[in-house]
This record gives C-alpha cells, sequence and structure tokens, in this order.
C-alpha cells in the first residue's frame, strides 16, 4: 500500500487502513471487496522468484 506523506497530525494512513480493513473491524457502511481485491492485485504484482531470475540476468551478463 502506498500513502503519500503527511504530517502527523493528518489521519490519512489510518483512514486508509479503516477503508481497507473496516469490513473486518465491524463497520456497517465498509466495503468487504476492497481488501481481496487489494490481495489480488499484490498477488499479480508479485515476483515470487526475484532472487532466482536476478541470478540468472546476472548470469546472463557475465558470459
Amino acid at each position: 500500500m502506498i500513502v503519500h506523506q503527511h504530517g502527523a497530525e493528518d489521519p490519512v494512513l489510518g483512514n486508509t487502513i479503516e477503508r481497507l480493513l473496516g469490513h473486518r473491524l465491524g463497520l456497517a457502511q465498509a466495503d468487504p471487496s476492497l481488501l481481496p481485491a487489494m490481495r489480488r492485485g499484490m498477488a499479480q504484482l508479485a515476483v515470487r522468484d526475484a532472487d532466482q531470475r536476478l541470478r540468472e540476468l546476472l548470469q546472463q551478463q557475465l558470459r
């Protein structure tokens, strides 16, 4: 999750986390689809074998 930096008195991060976790926190107005949607998006962005791919890339450069 990316949240732009704000002053300590600005509740942006807290609001964002509350919006994502609101359904689990029992907030009636919360959208239960937000956290699973974020999870799916993060899974699509993840590079699970990044260390292996980096090693292979570096080995190719040495050849």
